[in-house]
């Protein structure tokens, strides 16, 4: 006699599937989130980059360094680019001077110094 073999999904099956899908939603969704935060920091990365490249002769203040930036980039927004000087001040990439201009950093930062004193 074959065993009954029966079509009908149990209660258990249902849930293991409901489980399955969630978990791929968030995976999904966690991927799309990192990638997402990724492009953001390459794109500030660039523009740290380019203002390092526009200060490095002579200084400039911030408005010229907004214009420039959004001369380059069509979807650069002046929020963004101050949020990128304010990281380089805070890494100390750039130097804020007496005269309302902004100074690439010609000698090692603080940490650079400190690390070299370490011997790493």
């Amino acid at each position: 006699m074959e065993p009954a073999t029966t079509d009908v999904i149990s209660l258990a099956d249902w849930i293991q599937i409901g489980v399955f899908l969630v978990a791929l939603g968030t995976w999904i969704y966690q991927v799309a989130s990192q990638r997402k935060e990724a492009r953001e920091l390459e794109y500030r990365i660039a523009n740290k980059l380019e203002i390092f490249m526009f200060c490095h002769d002579k200084p400039k203040t911030e408005q010229e360094i907004v214009t420039h930036i959004k001369g380059i980039d069509d979807k650069a927004d002046e929020i963004s680019v101050k949020k990128t000087i304010y990281d380089m001040l805070k890494d100390e990439t750039l130097r804020y001077r007496s005269n309302k201009t902004f100074k690439v950093r010609r000698n090692k930062a603080k940490g650079e110094n400190d690390e070299a004193a370490d011997g790493g």
